[in-house]
C-alpha cells in the first residue's frame, strides 16, 4: 500500500481525544482551525451553535446543539498511513441545502496559536421561500440577546421570514471584508433553495456589510432579486474618507476601519463604490439607505455611492450624532416598514399575474 493510502476503520475515541482538528465545509469555507473534541463531551476551539456537544457511537460522531438536538453525523472515516484522519458528515437539521461538514486532523496545525473564531452565526429556515432575510450586527454587538433594539433582534419574527444572522468577535473589526467570499460561499446553498428575493440588513458597520455583501451576491447572482436596507451606513474605508471623518466634531461620525486593518485588508471589497461600477447590467439589485441627512457624516457616505442607479437614499433630518441618528431611525421602523411595503408589493404582482393566467 503506497505510504499515504487512505482506507477506512471505525473511529474509535482513542482517534478523537488528544487530535487537534480543522473544521470545514466540504467546498471550502474554513470555520475554525483548531478544533478539539474534549473527553466530557465538549468542543474546544469553535462555539458554533450546531457544535456545542459531540458524541460517539457505533462508531460514528455526532455534533449536537447545546440543547442537545443533533446536528451533523459524521458516518464517513478515511484513515491515511501517515495518520491523518478524515471525517465527513451530513448536516441534519436542513438536508435539503445538502450541507457536508469534515473534521481534518492533518490540516489542523499543532503549533500554530489559535485563530479568533472571527464570525458568529445563527440562522432559521424552512419557512416561506418569499425571501431570505440576511442580518448584520455592528461593531461589538454580538446577538446575545443584549440591548436588541440596535440589531433588528426582532425583525425575523415580525416579518415571518428566515434569516441568516452573522456577527463579528474579533477586536479590532474587521468590517466583515476578510470574511466577505465565505459568507457569500455560506449563503450560495441556502439560496439555491428557491428563494424569490435576498433581502440584507444592518446599520452603522452593520450597513456597509449589507452593502458590501449585497453587491457582491448580485454580481455572482444577477438573475436574483437582492435588496437591501440599511441604516447610516459606512460605504468606504480609503485613507481619504477617515481623515474627512477625523476633521469632524468627535460625537458626529460613526465608527471607522483602523489603519492597521485597512493596510491589512484594503481591496477586498472596501470601497461600495467600486463594487457597484463592476455590476453586471442585468443584475437585480437595489440599497434602500435611511439615514440622517443633516449630520456631515452620513450625508458624505451617501453621497460616495447617491450616483448610482441601485441606491435609493431616503434622508431624515434629525441633526445628532451618530449612534443618535441610528437608534432614531430604528425606533420609526423604517427598515421593518419599507421591508413590509415591498413584500406587499410583491404579493400584489403575484396575485395580477395568477388572476391574468387564469383569464387567458
Amino acid at each position: 500500500m503506497p505510504e499515504h493510502a487512505a482506507h477506512s476503520a471505525p473511529i474509535t475515541h482513542a482517534d478523537l481525544l488528544g487530535r487537534t482538528w480543522q473544521y470545514r465545509r466540504s467546498d471550502g469555507p474554513v470555520f475554525a482551525e483548531r478544533v478539539r473534541l474534549i473527553s466530557d463531551g465538549a468542543v474546544a476551539g469553535h462555539d458554533g451553535a450546531f457544535e456545542a456537544l459531540w458524541t460517539l457511537e457505533d462508531g460514528i460522531v455526532t455534533f449536537h446543539a447545546s440543547n442537545g438536538v443533533a446536528t451533523t453525523r459524521f458516518t464517513e472515516v478515511t484513515r491515511h498511513d501517515n495518520g491523518r484522519i478524515v471525517i465527513a458528515g451530513d448536516f441534519m437539521l436542513a438536508p435539503e441545502l445538502e450541507l457536508r461538514f469534515i473534521l481534518d486532523s492533518m490540516r489542523a496545525s499543532a503549533t500554530a496559536p489559535p485563530a479568533p473564531q472571527r464570525l458568529n452565526v445563527a440562522m432559521s429556515l424552512g419557512g416561506s421561500l418569499d425571501a431570505l432575510l440576511v442580518l448584520f450586527n455592528s461593531i461589538g454587538r454580538p446577538f446575545d440577546g443584549r440591548d436588541t433594539r440596535w440589531e433588528f433582534y426582532d425583525l425575523p419574527r415580525c416579518l415571518a421570514l428566515d434569516h441568516v444572522r452573522f456577527a463579528e468577535r474579533v477586536d479590532p473589526a474587521r468590517w466583515y471584508v476578510d470574511q466577505a467570499d465565505t459568507i457569500c460561499a455560506m449563503l450560495a446553498p441556502i439560496i439555491r433553495c428557491g428563494y424569490r428575493r435576498v433581502v440584507l440588513s444592518g446599520l452603522s458597520s452593520g450597513g456597509f456589510a449589507s452593502l458590501m455583501i449585497g453587491t457582491m451576491l448580485s454580481q455572482r447572482h444577477p438573475e436574483l432579486a437582492v435588496d437591501s436596507f440599511t441604516i447610516n451606513p459606512q460605504t468606504g474605508h480609503a485613507p481619504a474618507h477617515r481623515a474627512v471623518m477625523a476633521g469632524l466634531p468627535p460625537a458626529i461620525p460613526p465608527a471607522v476601519m483602523d489603519d492597521a486593518t485597512y493596510t491589512a485588508y484594503a481591496g477586498r471589497g472596501d470601497e461600495i463604490s467600486e463594487l457597484l461600477e463592476a455590476l453586471p447590467r442585468t443584475a437585480r439589485l437595489t440599497h434602500h439607505v435611511f439615514y440622517d441627512h443633516d449630520n456631515p457624516a452620513e450625508r458624505y457616505y451617501v453621497d460616495l455611492i447617491r450616483r448610482f442607479d441601485q441606491v435609493v437614499a431616503t434622508p431624515y433630518r434629525f441633526g445628532v450624532g451618530h449612534m443618535s441618528g441610528c437608534l432614531a431611525l430604528m425606533e420609526r421602523g423604517v427598515v421593518h416598514d419599507a421591508i413590509m411595503d415591498m413584500l406587499a408589493a410583491d404579493q400584489a404582482a403575484a396575485c395580477a399575474s395568477s388572476s391574468v393566467f387564469k383569464n387567458r
